[in-house]
This record gives structure tokens, C-alpha cells and sequence, in this order.
């Protein structure tokens, strides 16, 4: 409704240019030809020259008005509608900002944060040797994993350097290259893999019970100072909150810096 209103403004200034445009041009016309003669026809009343020039004289005034007033109410609408707009836009990211931090607050489940609790009253082992293996049995229990390994970084090598849960076979490989497997890609590229619906038979779990197969699978590599000093291997049914990820990346980056700090002191 809003728009016809001001399409039918814009519509009636054209028409009231063009007819200003036409009654100033005719007049002219006959103001050169026909004014001078009934001019000199009446002698006791104003010349109908001066009457004519007066009647346009209001009616362009009436123009005019009409013109001014179109224009103030289109400039009106438009800088209204632009703060309203811009209010809008406003408003919506305040709201869109409060609504996402309370659905974080609100979605964070509790593991999440006992997870964070446990971690910060963590303390690390003393024993360099068992250091990363001391980590995965952490990690394993807050997380509830049922199958986990840690590797140490040497090198372009990672050495098998922990294990929870695991029945190691003949055939099974202990150690990876740099960029070989999920394992050596983790290190490689020093960044999170959270593998979801992995290969059946990927991971075998052996109990009293029978095998199982685990379907997610969270590699996190423990990187500090730009280096990689360790990959966590860990095994779940169920795929972890990205609340969760986000702490034991936080922890393991810890973890690593304190580990780099044991090793230069030893050396030395």
C-alpha cells in the first residue's frame, strides 16, 4: 500500500510539471498574440492580460505546493524506512547473538563440563616414560572410551607409546611415517580428526562377551609451539559434543607443552 501511495506521488508531480510546462509555454502564446487587443478593449476593470497572468500566478503556486509537498513526504517515507531497517538489522543481531550464547549455555550437556572440572585438577607424572600413557588412561576414563592409543612424535616417526583397552596381535602396526594413515595425516597436517560411521571392522574390541566395533573414531594430535609431540587414538559407540573435542584439544595442548619442557631439562 505504501509503495502505490508513493508510485501515485512521483505520477502526479510528472503530470503537474507537464501541465505547468504547457499552461507557461501556451501562455506566452497568447500573450504575444491576443492579450495587446482585449487589452485595449477593456478600459474600467484590471486588463484580462493581468487577471490571466494572476489566475496563473496561483495555479503555478498550487503546483508548486503540490510539487514540495510530494517531495517531502517520498524523502519522509524513504529516511523513515531506512531507520526502521536499519533498527531491524540492529535489534537482530543483538537478539541472534543473546539467542546463541544461551543455546550454548543451554546445549553444553553436564560431561562437558565435569570433563573440564577433572581437567583442571589434573597433574601431570613426573615419570617422562610413562607420561603419555598416564594421559590416555585420563582421557580414556573422562571420555568413557572403550578402546584408545598414544604416539609419540619422534622425528618423522610416531611410536605407538600407550594403550588402553587394546590386545595387540602380531601383525599390528606400532608405529607410523609422518603422513601415513589417519595416524601420520593427524600429525602431518597437526589438526583434529573426528571420524564418524568409521568401517566396520576398522577397530576390533575383544571381550569376555564377544567382538564389537566401535563406529567414531577422534584423533587429536598434542601440538605446542608449532610441534606435534604426540597423536591421541580414541574409540567411542557414540560421537563426542564438540564441547568436549574443544577441551582435550586445550588439554593435550598442555600436555605437550609441559612434556616439551620435561624433555629440554632431562637433555640438559
Amino acid at each position: 500500500m505504501k509503495r502505490l501511495l508513493i508510485l501515485t506521488a512521483i505520477i502526479l508531480s510528472i503530470l503537474a510539471l507537464v501541465f505547468t510546462a504547457f499552461v507557461s509555454f501556451d501562455l506566452q502564446q497568447i500573450n504575444a498574440e491576443a492579450f495587446p487587443i482585449l487589452n485595449a478593449v477593456s478600459k474600467t476593470k484590471p486588463s484580462f492580460d493581468v487577471r490571466y497572468q494572476l489566475n496563473f500566478t496561483a495555479t503555478s503556486a498550487i503546483i508548486g505546493a503540490l510539487l514540495v509537498s510530494n517531495g517531502l513526504l517520498i524523502l519522509h517515507y524513504f529516511l523513515r524506512n531506512m531507520e526502521l531497517k536499519k533498527f531491524n538489522v540492529q535489534q537482530a543481531v543483538v537478539e541472534t547473538q543473546a539467542i546463541d550464547e544461551n543455546l550454548f549455555k543451554e546445549v553444553e550437556p553436564d560431561t562437558v563440563v565435569e570433563l573440564r572440572n577433572a581437567i583442571s585438577r589434573y597433574t601431570p607424572v613426573a615419570n617422562a616414560e610413562n607420561y603419555w600413557q598416564e594421559v590416555l588412561m585420563f582421557l580414556c576414563q573422562q571420555l568413557q572410551a572403550v578402546q584408545g592409543k598414544v604416539y609419540e612424535v619422534q622425528g618423522k616417526t610416531l611410536s605407538l607409546s600407550g594403550t588402553y583397552a587394546v590386545s595387540l596381535d602380531l601383525g599390528d602396526t606400532n608405529s607410523f611415517q609422518l603422513g601415513d594413515g589417519f595416524v601420520g595425516e593427524c600429525a602431518r597436517l597437526k589438526r583434529t580428526f573426528n571420524l564418524d560411521d568409521i568401517p566396520e571392522g576398522y577397530i576390533k574390541i575383544v571381550s569376555g562377551l564377544g567382538n564389537s566395533y566401535p563406529t567414531h573414531l577422534l584423533l587429536i594430535p598434542a601440538v605446542s609451539n608449532n610441534q606435534v609431540t604426540a597423536v591421541v587414538e580414541l574409540a567411542f559407540f557414540k560421537t563426542q559434543h564438540p564441547g568436549a573435542v574443544q577441551a582435550v584439544e586445550n588439554f593435550l595442548q598442555e600436555q605437550s607443552s609441559l612434556f616439551q619442557s620435561n624433555h629440554a631439562e632431562k637433555e640438559l
